[in-house]
């Protein structure tokens, strides 16, 4: 009896180890954060989330209310999302918001949480990434587009009265005719 086969329990082993490996080599990729939230506490977290927000280990958050990471202006949402998250409507959100680091400064995120089970219990799983960059661009975007809005209507505005100045006849018969075209648009545009 003392000689048992042990094949079968070692081929379970060398499989349990190698999906193992395989996960681990999957969430823990400095491509997207990866963060496991229970009872609205850090439960997992990859290396990338840690990075993100500027610690050096994912232990220094483990067990750490994940609200503690969030901006003020951000703080009532964010929590609405995860009850919303845990009662299951919908099972999964993305969404955007602003989190602290660790050295205080902030920075823009995009999350995609879903209810999961960790341990046998309600969590959500949800993968980050920082879009600050992102942001300041789409922001710097916008600023380029009003300034091209400004200088096409200024060029407008310039042959206006370069063409009035050639033809006194009919100045300000342009401004007329646009005035009277955008009353009787205004009502077609409601």
């Amino acid at each position: 009896m003392l000689a048992h086969d042990v094949t079968e329990r070692k081929r379970a082993e060398e499989s349990l180890h190698a999906a193992e490996e395989q996960f681990r080599g999957l969430v823990e990729q400095p491509i997207v954060g990866i963060f496991i939230v229970q009872d609205g506490k850090f439960a997992y977290l990859n290396p990338r989330f840690a990075e993100i927000l500027g610690y050096a280990s994912a232990q220094e958050l483990i067990g750490r209310d994940l609200l503690s990471i969030i901006t003020d202006k951000d703080h009532d949402t964010v929590a609405e999302t995860l009850r919303q998250r845990i009662k299951g409507v919908p099972r999964s959100a993305s969404f955007e918001f602003t989190v602290l680091r660790k050295d205080g400064s902030t920075i823009e995120v995009s999350a995609h949480g879903h209810l999961a089970s960790h341990r046998g219990r309600p969590a959500i799983i949800s993968l980050i990434q920082d879009i600050t960059a992102k942001k300041r661009t789409e922001a710097q975007i916008q600023r380029y587009i009003e300034q091209l809005k400004t200088a096409f209507m200024s060029t407008v505005e310039v042959t206006m009265r370069l063409s009035e100045m050639r033809d006194p006849y009919t100045t300000g018969h342009e401004r007329r005719v646009a005035g009277i075209a955008t009353a009787i648009s205004a009502p077609n545009l409601a």
